[in-house]
């Protein structure tokens, strides 16, 4: 049923495939057009956290081949990601003006977008002519890629065997899949009008792209003015956050039910998540689940995420009240080890560094001390890895908390309990442990919340303490200076 499902969704409904046979792929060669054919493959996975089991038919796109520099191919197919930390303030902020949250996901998100020119700049132009005549087919010639259906589909007739089908749309699988999604939804969000009844009148707001983070929309009712100029500043209602077909928006419950409905008529969606003063059900964004208390606090956590893979090495868990043990120093370079090691070293590492550079800042020093050993002694780095998993294992409610209002605890730390603009910049470093370089610590924080950190061994040998810790404030200016531009916007 899934795989007639997914069959119908490509052919049919979204008609991002188009079925032919190899008299159109060679009459198309006829014409002295390019055709590339290339292989399609039948993925079977099983969606966290509910094991949902899901059917995707995707194209293998690296079977296109070279088509530009590698230096072409960044600029060519660039889509950009959500920096975690922008999230984090964003979160702060929402908690600091009482807003309710809301997220979705837009079903099948590339399959919205039809297959764009390979070049970015007539990319863009064919977007626009998409934006202007929605009603009209906008396949852009000369661009035919054809997929031979998976051998899965014709043994088990799901498929004629002699059938080919002809990409309409952007398929999963093409690499320039991310990049056209990304245009045709900016471009999308860029013309909502977000209507607001206000008692006998209709407020309406729009949302303007962030000039510091691309993937963040702030919502408004005009023109976001140049950052260099105050007095023309406007009040922020909201703001969206995007990462590739996940929405997450803030604002007033009445405006988000506005946002609900434009991207609803845009796209087909799955259902909403709501966090507000009546609804507190944690939804999963990016990885992360936040969720809401009753005092208007936001927290972000990993709990999930963490449960389940203890779970997978729960016969090698040890009793640990910290993320390394007491006495902990590098391991020294292994005389003997195999790529097994190797690559069981770099699985659970990379595994600790999704937990540590999202939710959980205690265990970032552990994870970068295992990270810098990795390749010299896997086996001892795999080892300590398991400790980490042990502590986070125990600890795995705790997470990151962005308060409603000031804090009176972080007084007796001497940090700000105001409520307002600033931040604060927390440095610290490590002189020469072991002889070796320097390892400089930077917290982030904002009314209280913790929302960025860096800890890392500093990039060069300084000869004392006091030029460990001014590298280390170094550090922290150029971190602090970066988010003020985002909270200052």
């Amino acid at each position: 049923a899934g795989v007639l499902e997914e069959l119908r969704s490509l052919i049919a409904v979204k008609k991002a495939l188009r079925v032919t046979d190899w008299a159109f792929v060679k009459g198309l060669e006829k014409q002295g057009l390019t055709v590339a054919v290339i292989p399609g493959k039948v993925l079977f996975s099983r969606k966290a956290p509910n094991g949902r089991r899901k059917v995707r038919i995707v194209a293998c796109g690296n079977f296109l081949g070279a088509q530009e520099s590698k230096k072409e191919l960044k600029s060519t197919v660039f889509a950009a990601g959500l920096d975690m930390s922008v999230a984090r303030a964003c979160l702060t902020l929402a908690a600091r003006k009482g807003w309710c949250l809301f997220g979705l996901d837009v079903k099948t998100a590339f399959l919205n977008t039809e297959l764009c020119p390979r070049d970015r700049k007539k990319a863009e132009e064919h977007i626009e002519r998409c934006m202007e005549n929605p009603g009209e087919e906008h396949v852009p010639e000369g661009n035919y890629i054809v997929i031979r259906p998976p051998n899965w589909l014709i043994k088990h007739k799901f498929v004629d065997p002699e059938a080919l089908w002809h990409v309409k749309r952007n398929l999963y699988g093409l690499d320039q899949a991310p990049r056209d999604w990304s245009l045709i939804r900016d471009a999308t969000i860029c013309r909502m009008v977000f209507k607001v009844p206000d008692g006998n009148k209709v407020l309406e707001f729009r949302a303007f792209r962030s000039a510091v983070e691309e993937n963040l929309w702030l919502v408004t009712d005009g023109p976001l003015p140049c950052l260099y100029a105050p007095e023309q500043w406007r009040d922020i209602v909201g703001w969206i956050l995007v990462y590739v077909d996940d929405l997450l928006a803030a604002g007033s419950e009445a405006l988000l039910k506005a946002i609900d409905v434009e991207v609803r008529n845009a796209w087909v969606c799955d259902d909403s998540h709501w966090l507000t003063e009546e609804q507190h059900e944690p939804f999963r964004f990016l990885g992360t689940v936040i969720s809401r208390d009753a005092e208007g606090a936001f927290y972000m956590s990993q709990e999930s995420y963490v449960v389940d893979l203890a779970s997978r090495y729960s016969e090698e868990l040890v009793i640990a009240d910290s993320p390394l043990p007491r006495g902990f120093v590098d391991p020294p370079e292994e005389a003997e080890s195999d790529e097994g090691k190797l690559r069981a070293a770099q699985q659970i590492v990379g595994e600790l560094l999704w937990i540590a550079t999202r939710t959980r800042p205690d265990v970032s020093f552990a994870v970068s001390r295992l990270a810098s050993r990795l390749s010299r002694a896997p086996d001892q780095v795999r080892k300590h890895g398991i400790h980490v998993l042990s502590y986070l294992s125990r600890t795995a409610g705790m997470g990151l908390k962005f308060a409603a209002g000031c804090r009176p605890e972080w007084s007796a730390l001497g940090l700000s309990t105001s409520v307002d603009h600033r931040i604060q910049v927390l440095c610290d470093s490590s002189f020469a442990p072991e002889s070796q370089k320097s390892i400089e610590c930077v917290l982030i924080m904002q009314n209280s919340s913790l929302i960025a950190w860096h800890v890392a061994k500093q990039p060069f040998v300084v000869g004392s303490s006091c030029e460990s810790e001014l590298l280390a404030v170094t550090t922290g200016a150029a971190m602090g200076e970066s988010f003020m531009w985002v909270l200052q916007e």
